[in-house]
């Protein structure tokens, strides 16, 4: 049996879990200002996937893993740089864990032959919890990355972006982008 370095193919799905987890946390906090009554917390319904979801019901979270490879080293342009490094260099590893919340918007609807369209009220309902969800998220992540409270076993953890989703399909939230070095095997390093 090989001795566990602390290093583990489950290292991914593990951080994945753990940026769900966090996410949930972060919104529930949404309803505990005063000045965010009518605004709910993370929604109930949170997945793991195995790539980009289909956003096929809502509100609803999912978490899945993107592009996974090395970090450029300094100075840039040189041997060291991704894709150029020879194995007497030490490789930095990047996977991209990509988290989208998405909350249901308001649709036409026909009544006896007319179509009925949202409201203005409608619509600036859905966009006040859907940006209080991003600007949540965002703080929430960024300060636990700063303080080393989340993913505080990589090595390193980059917030990319946050960017809203087009309202679509009786959807609309974000999708926050982050890099993590969840460090590597022990051989090849």
């Amino acid at each position: 049996m090989a001795p566990n370095t602390g290093v583990s193919p489950n290292d991914l799905y593990e951080a994945l879990d753990e940026l769900l987890t966090f996410a949930a946390t972060a919104l529930d906090t949404i309803p505990t200002f005063p000045e965010c009554d009518g605004l709910v917390g993370a929604p109930e319904l949170r997945y793991i996937t195995s790539g980009l979801p289909s956003i096929d019901c809502c509100p609803a979270m999912w978490v899945y893993a993107g592009q996974a490879a090395q970090a450029a080293t300094s100075p840039a342009r040189t041997a060291l740089d991704a894709g150029h490094r020879s194995g007497a260099f030490q490789q930095i590893r990047l996977a991209t864990l990509t988290l989208m919340v998405a909350r249901c918007t308001p649709s036409f609807s026909t009544t006896g032959g007319e179509v009925e369209m949202p409201s203005s009220d409608q619509l600036a309902a859905v966009a006040r919890q859907v940006y209080a969800d991003g600007w949540a998220l965002w703080g929430e992540i960024s300060n636990a990355i700063k303080t080393d409270t989340l993913f505080s076993r990589c090595q390193e953890a980059f917030l990319d972006y946050g960017v809203p989703l087009d309202p679509s399909g009786g959807c609309a939230g974000w999708i926050f982008s982050m890099r993590v070095n969840l460090g590597g095997y022990p051989k090849g390093d």
